[in-house]
């Protein structure tokens, strides 16, 4: 159980750790150990550039370069673009050059070495921006660089922006409960079919992900065209693929935490967490006015205590005073009986003992009821497969009381619902101490 628990916590870090793991953008930034940054020796500190991370083929972008250690627009740096052998080479050079201890600061020429690996796309303006449009496919290294700073480096990718795709899912689910996974197309919500999804553990999510950064990492193949269902098929267990209304239905047989991902080729891949646990028993809840008149019909509400789904066919009782507290023990008894299941105990016999049938609901959770005498009751509301829900009504004679407005709210006991509401507990209290008069 602690395994889970651990588990259920590092989930919503994983799942964004795939995220960023699976971006299209090729992360081939430089490791940026600067030298100290102070801003009364000019010749020191390092330079930030911030570019779209894609762009389609001929779009003019604005790059912005600054310095680091203010975050001032940085006028008269180079920018220079990279292919990816010449960035992995402009990578080693610049690190040999900065660790490099007979050059002074001041003197380290990157410039040089950009001007021997790169492509120049121009230079900074007093704004510290510099616009350029990508003729050629690819992804490419960005870096800004001036003599005696520490250059700044992006990535871009140029190409067809990437389509991805949105999975949802329930968050929890109980075991063998069939749940609906549905794909759409992120930005414009329009519903993916043929998308397979595949549910994988903690530990096979890792190794996934694993091998998708190897492959990121050691080829040119945009995000979207990586052949995720060859790792997912070996990682992953298949639940389906989506209908032409992107969904697909499948029941969990074993509890656990897992991570869903959704995989159709031109996509990026669609992810989401689910927690399947035991079966819980449901509960029901009941609405009604708090106080009515004698001879005034009433109408009662009954709904899932955890959806708010109105239920029908629901019976609903009303208990006088003095069967409060058989009754409670009564429930207790069988609430505690291991040996019945919870979702087979027979409370409605124990109403039948103990209070006045009022009718079953309709389809909208509904059922009427005119009292014919005065008092405080306990309304009980029973139904097969659900725990009792319960609240009072007080009824009285005053011709000229309105009560349009006053509505009690069901009593649910947060933690399990199995206990009556604290003040009907004990038998010594009449219903007329716990309603407003």
């Amino acid at each position: 159980m602690k395994r889970i628990k651990k588990w259920i916590t590092i989930l919503p870090i994983l799942v964004v750790t795939a995220i960023l793991g699976l971006s299209p953008v090729t992360a081939l930034a430089a490791d940026e150990d600067v030298a100290a940054e102070n801003p009364d020796y000019p010749y020191t500190g390092s330079l930030a550039i911030v570019a779209p991370r894609i762009a389609r083929e001929n779009q003019e972008i604005s790059m912005r370069v600054f310095l680091r250690w203010n975050q001032e627009p940085f006028e008269g740096a180079g920018v220079w673009a990279f292919t990816r052998d010449q960035a992995e080479i402009m990578r080693n050079e610049v690190r040999k050059l900065a660790e490099d201890p007979s050059t002074p600061i001041d003197k380290k020429d990157y410039e040089a070495l950009a001007s021997i690996h790169g492509t120049p796309i121009g230079t900074t303006g007093s704004d510290g921006r510099v616009y350029h449009s990508f003729e050629n496919k690819g992804t490419y290294l960005l870096a800004a660089v001036k003599r005696g700073y520490f250059p700044g480096f992006t990535t871009i990718r140029i190409g067809t922006m990437p389509k991805a795709m949105v999975l949802d899912a329930p968050q929890k689910a109980r075991v063998d409960e069939t749940v609906t996974m549905t794909v759409t197309q992120r930005g414009t919500g329009t519903a993916i079919e043929n998308a397979g999804i595949w549910a994988f553990t903690k530990e096979r999510a890792e190794e996934f992900h694993t091998d998708i950064n190897a492959i990121r990492e050691s080829s040119d193949i945009a995000a979207e065209d990586i052949d995720y269902e060859s790792l997912a098929n070996i990682y992953g267990e298949f639940l389906g693929r989506t209908d032409s209304h992107g969904q697909l239905n499948h029941a969990f047989s074993k509890e656990g935490a897992y991570l869903l991902i959704s995989i159709k080729r031109g996509y990026i891949p669609g992810r989401a967490g689910i927690r399947i646990g035991e079966p819980t028993f449901k509960s029901l809840a009941i609405e009604a006015p708090k106080r009515a008149r004698v001879g005034d019909e009433v109408t009662m509400t009954v709904y899932d205590s955890r959806t708010t789904e109105p239920i029908e066919g629901a019976g609903v009782w009303a208990l006088a005073r003095d069967k409060m507290g058989s009754l409670q023990a009564d429930m207790k008894a069988l609430r505690e009986d291991t040996a019945v299941a919870a979702e087979d105990k027979n409370y409605e016999s124990l109403m039948n003992i103990y209070g006045e049938f009022l009718g079953r609901t309709n389809g909208s959770g509904q059922v009427n009821h005119v009292f014919e005498e005065k008092g405080g009751y306990l309304l009980v509301t029973v139904k097969p497969g659900y725990f009792p829900g319960w609240t009072t009504i007080h009824v009285i004679n005053t011709p000229d009381l309105d009560n349009s407005d006053d509505v009690v709210r069901p009593y649910r006991d947060s933690i399990n619902a199995t206990s009556l509401r604290p003040d009907l507990q004990n038998t010594s209290v009449s219903i007329e101490d716990t309603t407003q008069q």
